[in-house]
């Protein structure tokens, strides 16, 4: 297949045709619109594409967006050049470059690979990236099935909550519809996982053995009780009225609170080794168990 204008002659020895349909389906494209794909360079899982063609050909391209009344330009153009692919927000970009004279190449660089692609069902893909799964099929398939939260409707991305009002959490979820009219679902399950596993860290505590477990929860029940026998004991309300506990009944209370507290400081505690977290266990089972990672989607509200 020969270029009018440059003269070229695609190289087919150098398409990779190994690769996720939807780069096969690109590359059909181009060709289709008279682009030359120059070469396909894979190094592990990220790909490098070059392509090369007249104005008219990328124009006829479905991934040019660049307005008609905006003429290519001599200097790089960075911008109005995406196609779908895996990167960070569900497009990736071409870099034009002037060759000649009406002769641009297109540059694609570094993309990221799935390292897996499965039929998720219902019309929906999987792809599974080393952080995250990205999901790709109608919106309306990937909210009934509790693939992608409702939020989708209103919102690009969804971060954690963060430390504070001043420092936001990660992004643990993104989503972006396509020019297709399907949609596109990114699930960072890895930093999802991770968020869990920090929360269950805060929640650990550094008693040293049950007796130090058991002080501590006895002090601040004795702390809590006593602020609140002294808040309530008496009090007077807006309405002109004044609320008092008998003595009898303070007694009482006080009878109570001081078995409650012997009780706490005397309670029996079974002590067992915790199983340590296998992190690595938890992410390839969340990157490759559809039942799983469907029920961390539902937690991403």
């Amino acid at each position: 297949m020969a270029n009018a204008k440059s003269g070229l002659t695609r190289p087919s020895s150098q398409v990779i045709a190994d690769l996720p349909h939807y780069i096969l389906d690109r590359n059909q494209a181009a060709t289709a619109a008279g682009l030359i794909i120059e070469k396909q360079e894979r190094r592990g899982d990220r790909l490098t594409t070059w392509y090369r063609g007249t104005e008219q050909q990328w124009r006829a391209t479905p991934f040019c967006t660049r307005p008609a009344n905006l003429p290519f330009a001599q200097s790089p153009m960075y911008r109005g050049f995406g196609c779908f692919g895996l990167p960070r927000r569900g497009y990736g970009g071409f870099v034009l470059y002037r060759k000649g004279n009406d002769d641009y190449r297109g540059t694609s660089v570094n993309e990221q690979l799935p390292e897996w692609i499965e039929d998720a069902g219902g019309g929906i893909t999987a792809y599974g990236l080393p952080d995250s799964v990205i999901y790709v099929g109608l919106p309306e398939a990937l909210l009934e099935r509790k693939i992608a939260p409702p939020e989708i409707e209103t919102d690009a991305w969804m971060r954690a909550p963060g430390d504070d009002i001043f420092h936001a959490g990660p992004v643990i979820w993104e989503y972006e519809e396509l020019p297709d009219g399907r949609g596109w679902f990114r699930d960072f399950v890895v930093e999802r996982e991770n968020i869990a596993r920090n929360e269950a860290e805060k929640k650990k505590c550094n008693f040293e053995n049950t007796t130090a477990m058991l002080a501590y929860w006895r002090k601040h029940a004795w702390v809590w009780l006593t602020a609140l026998s002294r808040e309530l004991s008496r009090v007077e309300t807006k309405g002109g009225q004044v609320f008092t506990v008998t003595a009898d009944s303070l007694a009482t209370i006080q009878e109570l609170t001081d078995e409650l507290l012997d009780a706490i400081q005397c309670a029996q505690v079974g002590v067992r080794d915790a199983k340590p977290a296998n992190v690595a266990q938890a992410a390839a089972l969340a990157r490759t168990d559809p039942a799983f990672r469907a029920f961390l989607s539902q937690c991403s509200g």
